[in-house]
């Protein structure tokens, strides 16, 4: 059996950890004595980066997963008990609410969080990488990520496209909305191979006029349409 040679302070422990330097690698933890102020942070690490041939890691994780709950996260930071932030063990991140702050500007809101990715909410995702490319914006209504199902992207200055492949698009502007039953809503729509604009309505909803306000014109023709007529078996209208 082994004694302690020396006496041991438990109220204000010394220093854990190698201290000596390991390049690429965390060498010195502090040990706090336990007592936190108001204003001090639970954890602090220090680590120095010197070395271009390392990749560094300045927190890692790596989980051994063969049977989990649903409800499992790498991360789960609460606040009160709510969870405020979450990263889920397939790699989504998932935030109970508010906003997301970029350098380059960008606002991002984000719905209820879901971190098994089972759920069937809502979520607005940004893709950087991947599934529709660097320049798209998109929206999808399952959780664990996955291909858009409805896309923008850039098309150059002032120029604002929403396509999918071969899909045709249909843009919808509602002037009421009830449920998917009862509405009245205008489109701007390809069906057929046919470019559509009109408006529609369901259950309570009443079918509304389309029109065109061309306001007061001086100096040109109010409407424009020009037609090929190129087919001697075909009578144009």
């Amino acid at each position: 059996m082994g004694f302690i040679s020396a006496p041991v302070d438990l109220s204000s422990p010394a220093a854990i950890g190698s201290t000596t330097p390991n390049t690429g690698a965390f060498t010195t933890l502090s040990a706090n004595n336990g007592t936190l102020t108001a204003n001090s942070p639970a954890a602090t690490f220090t680590q120095t980066w010197n070395n271009a041939a390392v990749d560094f890691r300045a927190l890692q994780l790596n989980i051994t997963s063969t049977a989990r709950g649903g409800g499992s996260a790498l991360i789960d930071a609460r606040v009160g008990g709510s969870a405020a932030f979450q990263a889920g063990p397939n790699g989504n991140i998932f935030f109970s609410g508010g906003t997301i702050f970029t350098s380059t500007m960008l606002s991002v809101g984000i719905g209820p969080v879901d971190v098994s990715g089972s759920g069937s909410l809502g979520r607005f995702w940004i893709s950087s990488t991947g599934v529709v490319g660097r320049t798209a914006l998109g929206i999808h209504t399952s959780n664990g990520g996955g291909a858009f199902e409805v896309a923008a992207y850039s098309g150059g200055a002032n120029i604002w496209e929403q396509r999918n492949s071969t899909n045709a698009q249909t843009f919808r502007l509602y002037n009421t909305y009830t449920d998917a039953s009862n509405y009245e809503r205008g489109f701007f729509r390809w069906s057929s191979n046919i470019l559509e604009l009109g408006a529609e309505a369901a259950g309570t909803g009443t079918q509304r006029q389309l029109r065109f306000p061309l306001g007061t014109v001086t100096a040109s023709t109010p409407l424009s349409i020009t037609q090929t007529w190129n087919s001697s078996g075909v009578t144009f209208t």
